[in-house]
């Protein structure tokens, strides 16, 4: 069985690279907006309106997620291992 420090530190790492993630895709998509549209509507038959939507759920979506499942849990064990 894993103890409380290992499991805190999995969760920590999770969070770090989850982050990263979310930042990459957020710089992305705020620097290459045009770029990211052009493509996706031509993939997914979407207008340029709706496609910039989905691109804001997305990030708010899975920033909840982040939230949810790794910087909470990290935060609860880093409380239980002190």
């Amino acid at each position: 069985m894993f103890d409380v420090n290992t499991l805190a530190s999995f969760f920590g790492w999770c969070s770090v690279i989850n982050v990263l993630f979310l930042i990459i895709s957020t710089v992305f998509l705020t620097l290459m907006k045009s770029f990211a549209v052009s493509v996706h509507s031509k993939i997914f038959d979407l207008s340029e309106e709706k496609i910039v939507n989905e691109y804001f759920k997305f990030l708010a979506n899975f920033k909840i997620a982040v939230v949810i499942f790794n910087i909470t849990p990290y935060i609860a064990l880093c409380i239980l291992a002190s």
